[in-house]
């Protein structure tokens, strides 16, 4: 039976991330998924079927994805009573100060929410949380009480819920203020389309070896603390055990480790006429009653959408259409609320990813934080 000191389950980006670290300290370790990327999947062709966007500051995840072209405010539309308008449209002008509150709350939360992530490499993301009184009553309080208290109700109907709606694929009032607020970043930073791709083979350049492609099916704490792995490559020991796996599979494998709330979702890639009021040509975010979430064009002539199920009828947005490809996610987003998980329950167990916070940035920085602490000082 082959022993390691660390094995990390699950090829997404936190694990990966977990794994470059060890590898940049020369440490030993074996990487298992069935296959890696996770949410870094696209098609031959660039478009993704998982991430799709990046904000100016994910200083880490830039060094490994290719930057694409912006996406500008004035190019996103959304429903107003009658039509489609962006946010510039005249008839916003009354909705003036409403949109300065929201700037400002969210200026705000995004300068508590930068200084948790200066030190999310080395310090566990619940322990930053509970030390900031800010991140934590956003953890406790709900997005609508949040949309209440600030008398954000106008916008929040024709802007703010459809974004969160298109993005994280659940009703804004469900989620907490944390999630509400961090989901509107884009208003603020600079935006742009991105092609993962080049993230897979840039994040295990010179430690492929390492790096096995197989499925985990068991895991067995043993009496003396360390963990044994069984795929269908064999059994492994190891002193250290990273999962870094949504939080059903990891409950599947290890019980006991997760408090997110997992959703599901579809990514599809449509080529098709829009009709003439779905404004052709427009990114369009659309609001929880309908059947897709987002209409988004691509330089390449098709448009992607996200929807429940692989088979929207999509005849109210287009004169014709075809869905080219979809791909079903099992888990697209995992949602927290005011609790929690510690990403290090024991010493030798690390359980990382986007549990806590959702996000590309915020799931790498849990892969620098197990592998930091497998180090050491």
């Amino acid at each position: 039976m082959r022993r390691v000191e660390t094995a990390i389950v699950g090829g997404g980006i936190a694990g990966l991330a977990c794994a470059r670290r060890l590898a940049e300290a020369g440490r030993e370790f074996l990487l298992l998924s069935d296959r890696l990327g996770g949410r870094l999947h696209a098609a031959d062709d660039g478009l993704n079927f998982g991430a799709a966007y990046v904000t100016s500051d994910y200083r880490h995840v830039l060094g490994f994805v290719d930057r694409g072209p912006r996406i500008y405010m004035k190019d996103v539309y959304y429903w107003d009573r009658d039509r489609f308008i962006s946010l510039f449209h005249p008839r916003n002008v009354r909705r003036a100060r409403a949109v300065a509150r929201i700037y400002r709350l969210v200026y705000r939360f995004r300068r508590h929410f930068l200084a948790l992530r200066r030190e999310a490499g080395h310090v566990c993301q619940k322990t930053l949380m509970e030390r900031d009184p800010l991140l934590r009553r956003s953890t406790e309080q709900s997005a609508a009480e949040l949309v209440a208290e600030h008398g954000l109700e106008e916008i929040d109907e024709v802007f703010c819920a459809p974004i969160f709606h298109s993005t994280l694929f659940m009703p804004a009032h469900r989620a907490n203020a944390f999630y509400y607020l961090a989901n509107l970043f884009p208003i603020w930073l600079p935006t742009y389309a991105v092609d993962v791709r080049p993230a897979v083979p840039r994040l295990t350049r010179g430690h492929g070896e390492r790096i096995q492609i197989a499925r985990v099916e068991e895991i067995e704490e043993t009496a003396g603390g360390s963990f044994l792995l069984r795929s269908g490559e064999g059994s492994l020991a190891a002193t250290n055990l990273v999962l870094a796996v949504p939080g059903r599979n990891g409950e599947e494998l290890l019980p006991g480790h997760s408090a997110a709330a997992n959703v599901p979702f579809c990514t599809l890639h449509i080529r098709g006429r829009r009709r003439r009021e779905v404004a052709p040509g427009k990114t369009v975010f659309l609001r929880e009653n309908h059947p897709i979430t987002i209409l988004w064009p691509q330089p390449n002539g098709l448009e992607i959408a996200f929807a429940p199920t692989v088979d929207p009828d999509l005849s109210p947005y287009f004169e014709r259409y075809e869905i080219v490809r979809a791909v079903r996610w099992k888990t697209a987003v995992q949602l927290s609320g005011a609790i929690w998980r510690p990403l290090q329950p024991r010493p030798n167990l690390f359980t990382i990813g986007d549990h806590n916070i959702c996000g590309l940035e915020d799931s790498y920085l849990s892969g620098l934080f197990a592998a930091n602490r497998i180090i050491g000082p």
